[in-house]
């Protein structure tokens, strides 16, 4: 099943496919943030805060390229704020 059809369930209320979306995701995420943060800690809670916005904004999703772009994207502008803060 692709990201896309997981993220459409989820929106659907199936509550186990957003965790296959985080599962599949959270490790990249997380390296994402620790690279650009050195604090694993902090690099978790910046893995939560992608994972919580997703959640939240529910955006539309066209294809997996998309759906994985915006979590990179979010990634980096979560660590960046978490760099200043």
């Amino acid at each position: 099943m692709t990201d896309v059809e997981l993220f459409e369930q989820h929106r659907d209320g199936r509550q186990s496919a957003f965790a296959d979306i985080v599962h599949r995701h959270a490790g990249w995420i997380y390296g994402v943030a620790r690279r650009g943060l050195n604090d694993a800690h902090l690099a978790e809670d910046v893995v939560q805060a992608v994972f919580i916005l997703l959640d939240r904004k529910s955006p539309r999703f066209y294809n997996d390229g998309a759906l994985i772009n915006w979590l990179h994207q979010t990634a980096r502008y979560a660590t960046a704020t978490a760099a200043r803060n």
